[in-house]
């Protein structure tokens, strides 16, 4: 009878034991996030690719090691204002990004509290021909050299 009790006892206090790791691993903070593709118009790269022009359209897949209640949010610094809250969800979706760079940071987090460790890349997007600055340049000088050609023909006609 004493044998049983005390068996029951063991087998309470490891019950309890297990169930205290269990609530105390949830509390411990969440894993470190990882970007894992980054792909600019149908071209997949890395986290320091830069991507030539075209529409603009990104898709940044993110994860963590730990997937049970983990939560993440984003930002794409030099786009997004503040954080974009993603849930559990483990991609970013931009459409139409205007070329130049950018760099993605992504936060992992569990019950509401995040856990400070970020993951981030560096994208870099060449802008089309037509949004550089040679081409701006070339403009310009393309209509002063029309301005100075019409004043020289005209004044050439007044003689």
């Amino acid at each position: 009878m004493r044998r049983a009790v005390r068996d029951n006892y063991l087998l309470t206090a490891a019950l309890v034991l297990f169930s205290a790791m269990l609530v105390f691993a949830d509390d411990r903070g969440a894993p470190a996030p990882r970007v894992v593709t980054i792909t600019v118009d149908g071209r997949a790269g890395g986290p320091q690719t830069i991507f030539p022009p075209g529409r603009g359209d990104v898709v940044i897949e993110y994860d963590a090691e730990a997937h049970e209640g983990l939560q993440f949010r984003y930002k794409l610094e030099g786009f997004d204002a503040g954080w974009v809250d993603a849930g559990d969800r483990r991609r970013a979706y931009y459409t139409h990004l205007p070329g130049g760079q950018y760099r993605f940071v992504v936060e992992t987090g569990r019950n509401g509290a995040w856990s400070g460790a970020t993951a981030g890349a560096s994208i870099v997007l060449r802008p089309p021909f037509h949004r550089t600055p040679l081409f701006l340049f070339l403009c310009v000088a393309v209509v002063l050299t029309m301005i100075v050609t019409a004043w020289a023909l005209s004044d050439r006609t007044r003689s």
